[in-house]
């Protein structure tokens, strides 16, 4: 079985768009479950989802109040999921579910983590606005350097891991930086890091994006000087 493991938080607006999405381009060839981690979400997303459920058997619901964060919310679904493969991406159609049977085949090569990267040669982002453009090469670029990596899209959530090894590690980031956190812990243990490419289409068609560039900067800042030091030290 391999499980897809989606953290959403208030995303009513968008999540029809994304299952409908989802259950018209998945390719797998063997039995899977879409486990959506609901991370304390006030709107209707857990309706909507239990509604989409009734005709697709292959969603699971986890759900908590109140909200903790994307870190919280990913490492839930990773302990809950039950497939040999976990594959983790994001609600709001960022990540297209196109790329998942790609993501998981390269994982049965011998890989532990499977990155579908942005910015690995054939990847790319449609249509994203200049400024969220230059903080995600910059982000990328700060961190390379800081940890001493090739690996060239750092930061996205969109990853295939082999359940055994991802479920082995803990990690104390609560936002986007869980994403640094789990990438260095399998390059201090030298595990398997392979990257694919996948284009992104990074603008949702409808409700709110969750970046904040006040407080993701300053989750960013401290999951980089953690990083560091579960690197280095």
């Amino acid at each position: 079985m391999i499980s897809i493991v989606v953290a959403m938080y208030n995303e009513e607006a968008v999540l029809p768009a994304f299952l409908n999405t989802f259950f018209e381009h998945i390719d797998l060839k063997e039995p899977y479950e879409l486990l959506l981690v609901n991370d304390g979400s006030t709107d209707a997303s857990v309706s909507i989802a239990k509604t989409f459920q009734k005709k697709h058997r292959q969603i699971r619901i986890v759900s908590y109040h109140p909200n903790r964060g994307l870190g919280h919310a990913l490492q839930m679904g990773i302990a809950k999921a039950r497939g040999r493969v976990i594959v983790t991406m994001d609600a709001d159609l960022a990540h297209h579910p196109k790329y998942v049977s790609t993501l998981v085949d390269i994982s049965d090569q011998g890989h532990d983590l499977v990155i579908g990267s942005r910015y690995a040669k054939g990847g790319g982002i449609d249509e994203v606005p200049f400024v969220r453009w230059v903080l995600s090469q910059a982000t990328n670029l700060i961190t390379r350097l800081a940890i001493l990596t090739g690996v060239k899209d750092l930061t996205t959530g969109f990853r295939a891991y082999k359940a055994g090894k991802i479920k082995s590690i803990k990690s104390n980031a609560k936002g986007f930086d869980v994403e640094v956190d789990i990438l260095v812990t399998y390059l201090r243990k030298r595990w398997s890091i392979r990257e694919v490419p996948v284009r992104a289409p990074v603008d949702r068609a409808a409700g709110q994006s969750k970046f904040n560039l006040l407080q993701d900067s300053v989750d960013y800042t401290r999951g980089l000087f953690r990083a560091i030091v579960l690197r280095w030290f």
